[in-house]
C-alpha cells in the first residue's frame, strides 16, 4: 500500500508543478525496504539513489553533477534527517517530497526554503479517521492502513 500510495503521489505533484514524466527523481532511501520496492514500481524513469543512512553522502553525489540546476523530484524514503543532510546540495529547480513520518520539522522546511525548494509531505490517504490523526495528518489515514483500490487517493500537503 505504501509504494502504491508512493507512485500515486509522486504522478499527481509531478502533474501538479508542471513536470513531465522525463523528470528525473532523487530517490533517498533507496536501499531500503520501501525504497527498492518504489524503485522497482518506477524503473521505467530516471533514478538517482542516494541513502545518507547507508552510506557518506559525499560519495554519492553522481545525481548533484548530473541534474544541478534542472527540475528533478527528491523524494525521501530514507529518515526524517535526510533532507537536512542534503540541502545544501539542492537547487531552486528541485521539489521535494518527502514520504517519511514525521513531516519535516520547521528547521528543515527552511532551509529547502532557503534553498529555493518547494516541500511537499505524503500525509497519506484520503479518508476519515475517529479520532482524527494531528496536525498534517488530520484529513486522512497513513498509507499502509489503507486498502488497494481505484479510487484511493493520497493527499499531499505543501509544507512551505
Amino acid at each position: 500500500m505504501t509504494v502504491e500510495t508512493i507512485v500515486r503521489a509522486e504522478e499527481a505533484l509531478r502533474a501538479s508543478v508542471g513536470m513531465n514524466k522525463d523528470t528525473p527523481l532523487v530517490l533517498l532511501g533507496a536501499n531500503g525496504f520501501i525504497g527498492r520496492r518504489a524503485s522497482r514500481r518506477l524503473d521505467h524513469r530516471t533514478i538517482y539513489s542516494a541513502d545518507p543512512t547507508l552510506q557518506p553522502i559525499e560519495t554519492d553525489k553522481q545525481w548533484r553533477r548530473d541534474l544541478q540546476g534542472l527540475p528533478v523530484i527528491v523524494l525521501n524514503l530514507a529518515t526524517p534527517d535526510a533532507l537536512r543532510k542534503i540541502v545544501t546540495d539542492l537547487w531552486r529547480e528541485a521539489v521535494v517530497l518527502n514520504e517519511v513520518y514525521p513531516e519535516p520539522n520547521a528547521t528543515t522546511c527552511a532551509a529547502l526554503r532557503a534553498a529555493g525548494c518547494a516541500v511537499y509531505h505524503i500525509t497519506g490517504l484520503r479518508a476519515l479517521a475517529i479520532p482524527p490523526f494531528p496536525n498534517v495528518y488530520r484529513n486522512g489515514i497513513l498509507c499502509c492502513a489503507g486498502r488497494m483500490c481505484e479510487s484511493m487517493e493520497p493527499i499531499i500537503t505543501k509544507l512551505n
